[in-house]
């Protein structure tokens, strides 16, 4: 039965996460605080805008280590090179 009081561990996950969150934020570029705040405008109220800004500065994501089917670097069903 959950309690109105979180216990500690979970306290102590959630000061990790926003501690986290803030390293994330502090060290990243502008680029990537840009490409963020476009996010969450989408998520948030998403006007015709936001969806604008987002494809203007959002790439298509490509992973830099592709990884197979079975866990191990290098070609993929996606044509990628490892």
């Amino acid at each position: 039965m959950p309690t109105s009081t979180p216990c500690e561990e979970c306290e102590a996950i959630l000061l990790e996460h926003k501690r986290a969150y803030l390293d994330f934020w502090l060290n990243a570029r502008e680029e990537t605080r840009d490409a963020c705040r476009a996010i969450g405008q989408l998520i948030a109220w998403g006007s015709e805008a936001d969806v604008a800004r987002a494809q203007e500065l959002l790439r298509p994501f490509k992973p830099s280590n592709p990884v197979n089917a079975e866990g191990k670097m290098g070609s993929s069903q996606f044509g990628f090179r490892g």
